[in-house]
C-alpha cells in the first residue's frame, strides 16, 4: 500500500488478504530511503475487550515483562505475542520470579524464522500469582513482544483486557506520568516494578502535585532482589484520596527497574510504560 499521512488497515478487511483464525505477526515498512512510520495497535476481542499497543522498531535479545499474572488479583491473566525479527529459526524461553525473586517457572519453545508464538501465563505459572518475567532467544535471534492482560468478567459480562510493550533494558530512575487513587474522574492505578539489575536494590515510589510539583503524600519504598516483582496500588500505597499526581520510581545506585503502570475505573482498563 501506498501511504502519504496516515493509513488505517483492518486485520478482518478481505484486502489484507489474511485467512479467518489468522494469529501472527505483521512487519510494516517503506519502499523508499528516507520516510521513517510510527504505528499502534488496537486489539478487539470478545466480551468487549479493548486494548492497544506501540508497534516496535528494533528488537532485542532479551525483553522483560514486568508484569505476568495467573488468577491474581482477582482473577486476571496475561498472555504474550512474541515476535522473532530475523530471518533465522530459534528458541524462546521464558523464565517467571516471584516478589522475592526467586524462580517460579520456565518455558522454552522453538520459533520459526520472522515467526510468532503465544504464551498464556495461566498455563505455564503452577501456581496463580503475580510475576515478573524475563524473555530470552537463542543466539542471533531478537524479538519484540507485547503482553496482554485480561481482567475476570464484569458484573454485565463484559471482560476488561488492555496491553503493554516489554521493555529491552531498565533505568535507574522511572517517570509515571499519571497515577491515581480514585481521583476526581474516579480512575485509581497500579503498578508492575521489576528488579531488571544483577543485585538487590533499593526502590521507591514517590508522589508529586500536578500543580505545584510539590510531593504530596507518603513515599513507599521495598528492598527488590534481582528480577523480582513488586506491585503497588495507590489507594494504599501513600497516595491520599481523591488525588491524581505524577510519579517517580528511583532506585539505590546502580540498580535499575522497569514499570508498568496499569490505570482502571469500573468501565475501563488500560496501561503504559513508566518513562
Amino acid at each position: 500500500m501506498e501511504v502519504v499521512g496516515y493509513l488505517g488497515v483492518y486485520s478482518g478487511d478481505p484486502a489484507t488478504g489474511l485467512p479467518a483464525g489468522f494469529a501472527g505477526t505483521a512487519t510494516i515498512a517503506v519502499n523508499s530511503i528516507g520516510p521513517t512510520l510510527s504505528a499502534v495497535i488496537n486489539e478487539v476481542g470478545p466480551n468487549g475487550q479493548f486494548s492497544s499497543y506501540d508497534a516496535v522498531a528494533a528488537g532485542s535479545q532479551t525483553l522483560d515483562a514486568p508484569v505476568a499474572l495467573r488468577n491474581a488479583f482477582g482473577g486476571y491473566n496475561t498472555g504474550m505475542a512474541i515476535q522473532n525479527l530475523t530471518g533465522s529459526a530459534g528458541t524462546v524461553s521464558i523464565t517467571y520470579y516471584t516478589a522475592s525473586g526467586s524462580v517460579a517457572a520456565t518455558k522454552s519453545a522453538p520459533i520459526a524464522a520472522n515467526g510468532y508464538l503465544g504464551v498464556y501465563q495461566g498455563s505455564d505459572i503452577p501456581a496463580a500469582g503475580a510475576y515478573s518475567a524475563k524473555i530470552s532467544a537463542s543466539a542471533g535471534i531478537t524479538l519484540a513482544a507485547v503482553v496482554n492482560e485480561v481482567g475476570p468478567p464484569t458484573t454485565g459480562g463484559a471482560q476488561l483486557s488492555t496491553s503493554y510493550n516489554t521493555l529491552s533494558a531498565g533505568s535507574p530512575v522511572v517517570h509515571l506520568p499519571l497515577v491515581e487513587n480514585a481521583g476526581p474522574d474516579g480512575w485509581s492505578t497500579g503498578e508492575g516494578i521489576m528488579n531488571t539489575g544483577s543485585g538487590a536494590t533499593l526502590v521507591t515510589v514517590s508522589y508529586f502535585d500536578p500543580q505545584t510539583g510539590q510531593p504530596i503524600g507518603s513515599s513507599v519504598s521495598q528492598t527488590l532482589a534481582p528480577l523480582a516483582f513488586w506491585g503497588v496500588y495507590q489507594p494504599s500505597a501513600g497516595l491520599p484520596a481523591g488525588r491524581r499526581a505524577t510519579a517517580t520510581v528511583t532506585t539505590g545506585p546502580g540498580g535499575a527497574i522497569a514499570v508498568i503502570c496499569n490505570e482502571q475505573s469500573p468501565t475501563t482498563f488500560m496501561s503504559y510504560d513508566g518513562q
